[in-house]
C-alpha cells in the first residue's frame, strides 16, 4: 500500500511542530517574594534575626532559576543596619535607619529588589540552556567620601558589572562575557545600568563587579580633587538585580530525534517526487 503524499507530508510537519521550542519568558521581578529573608545556599545561618539561609528558587514556563551565592560565610553589618553580608530581597524605596530617606533608589528599578550589602557575587543557575538574557543592575558604590561628602566616583576607574556565560556550569566551559560600565543618572547617586546577553547557549551565569579603590574613602578633599590620594585597598563593590527576563525556548534534548525524524521524512518525500 502506497502513502498519498499529503497525508505523509502532514505527518512529517507534525513531528516538526511537536520538536520545535515552544518560546516564552520567564521573568522575575521580586515584588512576589518576602522581604528581608537572606538567600546564600552555601553559607551558614546568619546571625541576625532576618532569618535562615535558604536558596532563591523560582520555576517559570519550564525552566527553575538558582539564585546561588557562591560565598562560604554570612556575616551581618554592625548597628545601626545589621544588615546581611549576603543577597536578601529589599524594598528599593527602603528608608535609611538612621536618615530616614530612601538608601537605595535606584533610578532602573521599582518595587523590590536583589542585593547584596558585602561584596558577593552572583550565580544565576538554570535547569537547562538558554541563549539570552536580560535584566537592570545597580552598583551600590560608595558614592561619597568620608570628607564632607566629597565625590569619589570621578577619581576611581568606574565601576562595572562582569557577567561571565557557562556552558555546563562555573566548572564547564565559558561560551561568553560581559562587562558594562555603570552610569549615575542625573538626580541619583548610584550607578546602573543593563545587562543583554543574546548568543551561544548557556546554563550559568556568574555576575561580579570591577575593583573600587576603597582607600579613596580616607583621602583628604584637597588630595581627593587633584587626583593624588595615597594607598590603594582594592575590592569588588556590592550590587543589585532586578527584572531578570529569559526568553525560554532552546530545544530539549528529548526533542532532537523529533526534529530529525521530521527532516528526514521531508527530505524523503522530496527525493520520492523528484523521482
Amino acid at each position: 500500500m502506497k502513502l498519498h503524499p499529503a497525508p505523509a507530508a502532514l505527518g512529517c510537519l507534525a513531528l516538526l511542530a511537536a520538536a520545535a521550542p515552544a518560546h516564552a519568558n520567564y521573568y522575575e521581578s521580586f515584588d512576589s517574594l518576602p522581604l528581608n529573608a537572606p538567600y546564600a545556599p552555601n553559607s551558614a545561618p546568619p546571625t541576625s534575626s532576618a532569618g535562615p539561609a535558604v536558596p532563591l528558587v523560582t520555576s517559570q514556563d519550564g525552566l527553575t532559576v538558582n539564585y546561588v551565592d557562591p560565598a562560604t560565610v554570612l556575616t551581618t553589618s554592625p548597628p545601626p543596619n545589621n544588615d546581611p553580608y549576603g543577597w536578601v530581597v529589599r524594598s528599593n524605596l527602603e528608608p535609611d535607619p538612621v536618615a530616614g530617606t530612601p538608601r537605595f533608589n535606584f533610578a532602573n528599578m521599582s518595587g523590590n529588589i536583589f542585593i547584596d550589602f558585602g561584596n558577593d557575587p552572583l550565580q544565576i543557575q538554570l535547569s537547562k540552556s538558554e541563549t539570552s538574557i536580560s535584566l537592570d543592575f545597580a552598583l551600590r558604590f560608595p558614592a561619597s567620601c568620608a570628607f564632607g561628602g566629597v565625590s569619589c566616583y570621578p577619581q576611581s576607574t568606574p565601576t562595572s558589572l562582569i557577567a561571565d556565560f557557562y556552558s555546563g556550569g562555573v566548572n564547564g566551559t565559558l561560551v561568553g562575557t560581559q562587562t558594562i560600565t555603570g552610569i549615575i543618572p542625573n538626580g541619583y547617586e548610584f550607578p546602573d545600568g543593563v545587562l543583554n546577553y543574546s548568543g551561544a547557549a548557556f546554563d550559568t551565569v556568574a555576575l561580579t563587579t570591577s575593583n573600587f579603590n576603597y582607600a579613596l574613602l580616607s583621602c583628604s578633599p584637597t588630595n581627593l580633587a587633584a587626583g593624588t590620594c595615597q594607598g590603594s585597598h582594592l575590592a569588588p563593590v556590592a550590587f543589585a538585580v532586578d527584572n531578570v527576563s529569559i526568553a525560554t525556548g532552546v530545544p530539549e534534548p528529548a526533542t532532537l530525534p523529533l526534529l530529525a525524524a521530521g527532516l528526514l521524512g521531508l527530505a524523503a518525500l522530496r527525493r520520492r517526487r523528484a523521482g
